[in-house]
């Protein structure tokens, strides 16, 4: 046995293997942070004394940081030529909104808190995506977007838990989550920190394509002259605009319709159904992770409307096992068409074109985080019932549109 036969600590962080293991951590953290606040936004309402319509405005200002951080994002990718020099910032812009919060002295500490971790949230998205891609085994762009996805969803479910858990254990819930995710974002920084300038990137146009592992040449440029597969977009889109736009329906209103619909006046028991919906839709895109794309997309988009449609049945008929139901069957659905939505959209889009279209991919779930502003206006101007079926109704027929156009596109010739 000779020292050379064994790799040194520091090679082994230079490995793709690892590397890709430590963005999808850094993506899980980063979208861990940003979910965390989702149950302590009653307290911080009572504490600091809040109307509805601040607590909106904190919402819209988040949303609107990470929607800004994602369509500016593939152009800095571009000019910076390595991808780890956007990440490395995106944690740390993570980090700080996290400490803000932590050490939160008022609405405006919150607020600024909240756009900085919506401005790391994006920025990583971004990064983390177009690393995954260069990183993943054979170039495989479908095992770096199901990673992602993995990673995404991971976050999101780990951070409302984890934050739940905290405030009913009355374990400082307002200050542990974030210092967690702001020690984790650090962590990550440190860790990946060699990658600033060992790391080369691909060609300008190119991020996204595969280059070899760390400090090899990157592959050849391909150009822009390969077209933007627009439908694909728009189905792949479609998928993750009605897949985000329930989670966050669920997670804003979730315990407001519960009350009103099914008479569940316990905001714990309807907070970790959400969040027991967002981890069975993480399962179930671990569990499709080797399936055929299209045919999975398929039946994900078809099993998801129906369970919308037991959800919508359930609610109007104050039937709560019907919910319950529908919910599981609604995740299965969801991680299936989500992940395989993104698998979708990388298999496709050409190299050059790639972070654009990942970018606008996420744009477009995070738009349908805003579905809970339509929402709460519909209920508050007809009633809850109307509000939760015209969703459902809209939703499952999107969903179904999608499966059949795919299904249509997969038996055309050609």
């Amino acid at each position: 046995m000779t020292s050379a036969a064994t790799p040194s600590p520091a090679s082994r962080l230079t490995e793709p293997t690892t590397l890709r293991r430590l963005v999808a951590l850094s993506l899980c953290v980063v979208v861990a942070g940003s979910s965390t606040p989702i149950p302590l936004y009653p307290i911080y309402r009572s504490q600091l004394q809040l109307d509805a319509f601040t607590m909106t405005v904190i919402f819209i200002v988040y949303v609107g940081a990470v929607l800004g951080a994602l369509l500016l994002a593939p152009s800095l990718l571009r000019r910076l030529r390595n991808a780890y020099r956007l990440l490395l910032p995106g944690l740390g812009l993570a980090a700080l909104g996290a400490l803000l919060i932590a050490a939160e002295q008022g609405l405006a500490w919150l607020i600024v808190g909240r756009v900085l971790a919506g401005l790391g949230t994006g920025v990583v998205t971004t990064s983390a995506n177009a690393l995954m891609i260069e990183l993943a085994p054979k170039g495989d762009v479908r095992h770096a977007a199901m990673v992602s996805t993995l990673s995404f969803g991971a976050g999101s479910a780990a951070g409302p838990i984890v934050s739940g858990v905290l405030l009913q254990l009355g374990w400082w819930p307002l200050v542990l989550p974030f210092v967690a995710v702001a020690l984790a974002a650090v962590a990550g920084i440190a860790v990946l920190a060699r990658q600033w300038r060992a790391y080369p990137g691909a060609a300008p146009g190119e991020i996204g394509a595969r280059p070899s592992v760390a400090g090899a040449a990157p592959s050849p440029p391909k150009g822009d002259a390969a077209p933007i597969p627009w439908r694909v977009f728009f189905l792949c889109a479609t998928v993750i605009l009605t897949g985000w736009g329930l989670g966050a329906s669920l997670m804003a209103l979730g315990p407001y319709f519960g009350e009103a619909l099914l008479g569940i006046d316990n905001y714990a028991v309807s907070g970790y159904a959400v969040s027991a919906l967002v981890l069975g839709g993480t399962i179930s895109q671990w569990f499709h992770r080797r399936a055929s794309v299209r045919p999975a997309l398929i039946r994900g988009c078809f099993v998801m409307a129906l369970g919308l449609l037991c959800q919508g049945a359930g609610a109007l008929g104050h039937w709560p096992w019907v919910v319950v139901l529908g919910m599981l069957v609604t995740a299965i659905g969801q991680g299936g068409a989500l992940s395989c939505a993104a698998a979708l959209l990388q298999q496709s889009a050409p190299p050059a074109h790639r972070a654009r279209l990942v970018s606008w991919f996420y744009v477009a779930g995070y738009l349908g985080n805003l579905s809970p502003l339509l929402l709460g206006a519909i209920s508050d101007t007809w009633s809850p019932g109307v509000a939760v079926g015209g969703f459902v109704l809209v939703c499952a027929s999107l969903l179904c549109l999608v499966g059949w156009r795919v299904w249509r596109d997969a038996r055309a010739p050609g």
